[in-house]
């Protein structure tokens, strides 16, 4: 019977037209075939020769039916499945086992039923890793969906519709890490084309400061810096258009400060200047105070304006119908503010 099957089937080879030859070596009634020789279409020295191992149970291989396949090849010695580091076919998908011959293997397989014809292009790279999903289906345009796109992950959101959210990186001029935080929240966004540090106009954030590059890209920056907190803190802008007053925190204070004139009086409704040792102060201050006195009159009103150099003018008015000695003293706390 199996004389007749293989006769049957080197005829059948052999009337297509194949140049073939077989090594069998005869077994008692039977005859065993160890491989098939096929010459090819040029009479040379170059066969192809296909080779059966020597099986341990019935095996069975079907040829597909179809006007024309190849073969899948490939370097191992044994490639059955579940061999150390075989691929193999199964249903609607590939089947990788590993480096170990075990119960585990790796499956590779088209999520749905395509309903035209889909390239799956593996780039061309010395080594790297496939982006997995935990997605059923992570389809373009499919709900929930990221996939790549030119130099850009997109993002299709919650609702599978025409509109995405696309993450671009500038084009490099040298490596470069961004470093997501461990924590929730969200992306500042920007309007520049490039928020780059350094750039005209950019804004970003350095340890415990947010950094002000201003029209010009330079080596300059505003940097805006929070002091320590002991406890939650809020500073509110207001809703209005102005300039920030700021305050370095220099306070001087002056005590015991002599009110009295060059001629210990002050004219009805006149008022006259003393300038002031000030030790801090700088011309271009702006300034606040507070002035405490137990011993000048209600007659009398003092201000503290025009700063120098170390220096403070206290401007004091007889607001009485006659002329008044002030004769008396005060303290003053004035606080440095820079606009």
């Amino acid at each position: 019977m199996r004389k007749t099957f293989i006769a049957y089937l080197l005829v059948a080879l052999l009337a297509v037209g194949l140049p073939l030859y077989a090594y069998y070596t005869p077994q008692g009634a039977d005859i065993t075939v160890s491989s098939l020789v096929f010459e090819g279409a040029t009479d040379d020295a170059f066969e192809t020769t296909i080779s059966i191992a020597d099986p341990t149970a019935d095996v069975t291989l079907t040829l597909p039916s179809a006007a024309s396949a190849a073969f899948m090849t490939s370097s191992l010695t044994t490639n059955s499945a579940t061999a150390a580091n075989s691929v193999t076919g199964v249903s609607n998908g590939l089947l990788f086992e590993g480096a170990t011959a075990d119960g585990f293997e790796a499956t590779v397989s088209p999520l749905t039923d395509p309903t035209a014809d889909v390239t799956v292009s593996i780039p061309s790279l010395t080594a790297g890793s496939l982006m997995i999903s935990s997605l059923t289906t992570n389809d373009v345009s499919a709900a929930n969906g990221v996939w790549g796109a030119s130099n850009a992950l997109v993002f299709e959101g919650a609702t599978a519709d025409g509109f995405e959210l696309s993450l671009a990186p500038a084009d490099a001029t040298a490596d470069a890490t961004i470093t997501i935080p461990n924590s929730a929240g969200t992306v500042m966004l920007s309007s520049l084309a490039t928020n780059a540090p350094d750039a005209a106009n950019s804004v970003y954030g350095t340890s415990n400061n947010l950094a002000f590059e201003g029209a010009t890209a330079d080596t300059s920056e505003t940097f805006f810096t929070p002091t320590d907190p002991t406890a939650d803190r809020t500073i509110t802008v207001p809703n209005d258009s102005g300039t920030l007053v700021l305050s370095p925190g220099a306070v001087v204070t002056l005590t015991n400060v002599d009110l009295d004139t060059s001629d210990n009086s002050i004219a009805a409704n006149v008022c006259e200047d003393i300038v002031l040792t000030a030790t801090g102060i700088a011309a271009t201050d702006n300034i606040a105070y507070v002035m405490s006195t137990s011993d000048l009159s209600v007659t009398f009103n003092v201000q503290l304006h025009t700063p120098a150099t170390n220096a403070i003018t206290a401007r004091t008015c007889n607001n009485s119908a006659g002329a008044v000695d002030p004769g008396a003293v005060a303290d003053f706390r004035i606080v440095r503010i820079n606009a």
